[in-house]
C-alpha cells in the first residue's frame, strides 16, 4: 500500500482549496505553521491512511464538499461561536499529544 501525502500543492492541484481545508486548524492554533498542526497532519498520514475507513474520512475531507462544509464550519465558530475554540483545542490536543 503506497502511502498518499495531502499537501497545499496537492497532487489534484487544488493547492487553495487544500490550504482552506486547514482554515479550523489555523482558527484554533492561530497559524498552520505550528508544531501541533505538524503531529495532526502526521496522524492523517501514518494512522488514517493506513485504514479504508480513515482513508475514505481523508478523502471526504480533501473532496470539495468537504472544504464546503469545512469553509462553513470555520466561518460559523469565528463568527458566532469562538467560545468553542478552547474546547475544540482541547480535543485536538489530545490527539497532538499521543501521536507526537
Amino acid at each position: 500500500m503506497s502511502k498518499r501525502k495531502f499537501q497545499y500543492d496537492s497532487p489534484t492541484g487544488r493547492g487553495s482549496d487544500l490550504c482552506s481545508a486547514m482554515l479550523l486548524l489555523a482558527t484554533v492554533y492561530g497559524s498552520i505553521n505550528v508544531l501541533q498542526v505538524e503531529a495532526l497532519r502526521n496522524y492523517r498520514d501514518n494512522v488514517l491512511m493506513q485504514n479504508f475507513v480513515g482513508r475514505t474520512f481523508v478523502d471526504i475531507y480533501y473532496s470539495d464538499t468537504g472544504i464546503s462544509a469545512g469553509k462553513s464550519v470555520v466561518n460559523f465558530i469565528s463568527t458566532k461561536a469562538r467560545f468553542a475554540i478552547p474546547t475544540i483545542k482541547k480535543s485536538l490536543d489530545t490527539i497532538v499529544e499521543g501521536n507526537s
